[in-house]
């Protein structure tokens, strides 16, 4: 996330503007396709939004492959709910190409059995069946799995997908601990809080969706 707030910020200073709460929030919901046709044809960035788009797709390759760090206590995580046999997917609205770079990066890209991008499906996080299509690939119940996510609208999308929701926070841009709080089934505000033996054992989950 702080990638793409850091590009949004960039592009905003490329044209002379500040961008404002509304328009945060919704360029935090965008795929990146969207995120270009916005600063170009809404704040005249770049001669075509295919150029804004190349731009944005190589700043953001180079950020998840060279700089980008795993949240504390998520590599960890992730190695004991595979370690312990449950199947695991990462859903989010960047492309197939920065997830791969940025599990890769971290160590992780194998413990993953699906990764999926809304953008490749032609569809948006705030869909309920891009979540439903991943737990199909899964082979999961929803009702007997794990979402995780920052955004609260991912988090709404989850759960009318039928998924057990935990929201962590990252940044008000994202959703406040509030928004978070009322959009997921539990919530922490970093995988350090985490109970484990809850979350899986207790619970009974058979899978997890990591954003």
């Amino acid at each position: 996330m702080p990638a793409w707030h850091a590009l949004q910020e960039r592009f905003a200073q490329k044209v002379g503007i500040a961008l404002n709460p509304m328009q945060l929030v919704r360029l935090n919901a965008n795929t990146l396709p969207e995120t270009a046709a916005f600063f170009h044809r809404e704040c005249g960035l770049g001669s075509s939004v295919e150029e804004v788009l190349d731009d944005a797709y190589q700043i953001l390759l180079s950020e998840y492959r060279d700089n980008v760090l795993a949240r504390s206590g998520a590599v960890e995580l992730a190695r004991r709910l595979s370690g312990d046999g449950v199947k695991l997917a990462v859903a989010s609205s960047s492309p197939v190409d920065f997830l791969q770079a940025g599990l890769e990066r971290a160590g992780i890209f194998d413990l993953f059995d699906v990764v999926a991008s809304a953008e490749g499906e032609g569809r948006t996080k705030s869909d309920p069946q891009f979540s439903a299509s991943v737990a199909f690939r899964l082979g999961a119940n929803p009702a007997n799995s794990w979402c995780v996510d920052d955004s609260a609208y991912a988090l709404g999308a989850m759960a009318q997908a039928g998924f057990m929701t935990l929201g962590i926070y990252d940044s008000d841009n994202a959703g406040t601990k509030e928004d978070l709080r009322e959009a997921a089934d539990s919530f922490i505000n970093g995988f350090e809080e985490l109970d484990y033996e809850c979350f899986v054992r207790g619970w009974k989950r058979e899978s997890v969706a990591i954003r």
